[in-house]
């Protein structure tokens, strides 16, 4: 599954919980953040990196999510591109640390 996919899946999902303002029920997934990449214009970039940002709602299960998403970028691995995936924080105090997910191959 792509990015862009689990996305539109992850927009239609609303919490339950009486939450101000309503736009905060929704969660969400961004896939833009800083883009790093290139030193030129026609320039093929040594390196490439980006954020994802990923806000669960309280009915969602962190790990389940943080898998979806670890799949979907070791599928790019996998074809050519070299990943390197650090969660840098999370809403979970199992999660809430900087831990290094995967090295570059």
């Amino acid at each position: 599954m792509r990015l862009a996919e689990i996305r539109k899946g992850v927009e239609l999902r609303e919490t339950k919980h009486n939450i101000a303002p309503a736009a905060s029920h929704k969660s969400t997934l961004l896939l833009s953040g800083p883009v790093e990449a290139g030193t030129n214009f026609n320039v093929t970039p040594e390196y490439c990196s980006f954020t994802i940002d990923r806000r669960i709602n309280p009915e969602e299960n962190l790990e389940q999510e943080e898998r979806r998403l670890r799949d979907a970028l070791g599928k790019a691995r996998s074809r050519r591109f070299k990943t390197n995936l650090r969660q840098l924080l999370s809403n979970n105090a199992r999660w809430a640390k900087f831990c290094p997910a995967a090295s570059p191959t």
